[in-house]
């Protein structure tokens, strides 16, 4: 059975829900990684920062549109009639006017600040989405296939904000995604499908009953991404450590769609999109690995750094990545405390051994750790504010410890509410070279950092 999403209980929440986080995070991921690969690396911050912003402007704007296009069907169905436009939280217009406004505003940032290719591939995605995906749901089942063109877009729009071109690598990236998104969204159309069907959209899983053609699709779609997933290593853009990694995930995803095949249910239908949440973040994490991270000389630098990213960014997308809404079984915010006080436990040893690095004068080494404990942290504090948006008032404890409890908690916030504008200083004197600065205030941010993520553990382990 299939749960009614909340409503937003906000009218900032319906607005922020009109973006479609979920999408927006996926396209930023994907911008991000092909302005990576096509830069070779990240040497101009605030130009990768403002093609992140525009990007996601354009994005979250489309978004908006798209709720504005469907309203119609978005009332027919149990997981999105809890959207603000069929709950009168947002009126129709002023979803579109919004969704225009931070798309021209989107737009305008690539055009002006970044290049004018970079801005007209966004436009394009946008216009492929909303006037050709989005009627084409109501026509034909080929609808998949059509938008999973503007969804692999993205990684495209990165490589040109950091090249100025369009080159052949970039789309291999443009491949990935494509394949990717079939299986994906095909085993959502297969668990989504009575909603589907409610709002008369030709989905493939509507319009049979058997499931061959639904399968047929999955396997090749999987089957081929495969060896156009391995061509970064056959040019020579990536090296044998990805090859390996890509080629693993390539099979479990593949294999991963058989289980469809002998049994056409439900449940085989989430297994395959619980596997497929994982292989787009964990394909990422191998790129990382492949052309950072082992450039680096010390191997428990590689390891930590490695697993530091992968869980890093594997929790983000279970946060905030693709997944249907209303369905039993995906992430509910209840679990998030979990993922909290994990956040808080993975930033304690790189914390530590991040100041091991700095006292062994290994500068770039602690660098790494220690960006990716920051990195780390910035995830909790995104999953923490996710979490007390969508719950109403603090779980109250009630245990043996009660003082100890909120000696703890009391000294946690203060120091948690401190430590932010003391990270980004640290951070910013880091970052621009103030040695000196940074080495003063690191010294007092450290052990506050410390405190807070340890304490943080301690909280959710008593709490929940």
């Amino acid at each position: 059975m299939k749960r009614v999403p909340p409503k937003a209980n906000s009218l900032p929440a319906a607005y922020f829900e009109l973006t479609k986080p979920s999408i927006t995070f996926l396209i930023l991921v994907s911008t991000a990684l092909g302005y990576y690969l096509g830069a070779g690396g990240i040497d101009n911050w605030s130009r990768f920062f403002i093609t992140l912003i525009g990007s996601g402007l354009v994005s979250s704007g489309a978004g908006a549109l798209n709720h504005f296009a469907e309203q119609e069907s978005d009332q027919r169905m149990n997981r999105t009639k809890s959207r603000p436009i069929p709950t009168g939280m947002i009126a129709p217009n002023h979803a579109m006017f919004f969704g225009i406004a931070i798309t021209l505003l989107g737009v305008g940032i690539l055009f002006f600040l970044i290049n004018e290719l970079t801005a007209i591939l966004a436009l394009i995605t946008t216009l492929l989405y909303l006037f050709i995906y989005t009627p084409l749901k109501k026509i034909t089942w080929l609808n998949t296939s059509i938008g999973a063109i503007p969804g692999a877009l993205p990684p495209l729009g990165g490589w040109v904000a950091a090249t100025g071109t369009l080159n052949p690598e970039a789309w291999i990236l443009f491949g990935i995604l494509f394949l990717w998104q079939h299986p994906h969204f095909y085993s959502i159309a297969f668990m989504c499908k009575e909603d589907y069907k409610r709002a008369n959209l030709k989905m493939l899983p509507v319009l049979e009953t058997d499931g061959k053609r639904t399968n047929r699709q999955i396997i090749w779609h999987a089957l081929l991404l495969i060896p156009v997933s391995l061509m970064p290593s056959y040019i020579g853009l990536l090296g044998m450590t990805y090859f390996w990694g890509a080629l693993i995930l390539g099979i479990g995803y593949f294999v991963s769609g058989f289980p469809l095949v002998k049994n056409y249910s439900l449940g085989n239908a989430k297994f395959l999109l619980k596997v497929s949440v994982v292989y787009l973040p964990a394909l990422f994490g191998m790129i990382i690995l492949d052309k950072m991270v082992w450039k680096t000389d010390q191997f428990w630098t590689r390891i930590i750094f490695i697993v530091s990213a992968v869980i890093s960014l594997a929790v983000a997308f279970l946060i905030l990545g693709p997944r249907p809404e209303g369905i039993e079984g995906s992430l509910d915010v209840s679990m998030l405390p979990l993922v909290n006080a994990s956040l808080n436990g993975l930033t304690i040893p790189l914390l530590i051994y991040g100041f091991i690095l700095i006292k062994k004068k290994q500068r770039d080494h602690h660098r790494n750790v220690m960006l990716t404990a920051f990195g780390t942290s910035s995830l909790f504090l995104v999953s923490y504010v996710i979490y007390h948006w969508f719950k109403s008032g603090p779980k109250m404890y009630t245990g043996d410890f009660s003082i100890l409890y909120y000696m703890i908690l009391l000294t946690h916030i203060i120091l948690a509410v401190s430590i932010i504008p003391l990270a980004l200083l640290t951070l910013y004197r880091g970052w621009t070279f103030q040695i000196d600065k940074h080495r003063k205030i690191a010294k007092i941010t450290f052990p506050i950092w410390l405190y807070v993520s340890i304490t943080g553990v301690m909280i959710y382990l008593m709490l929940y």
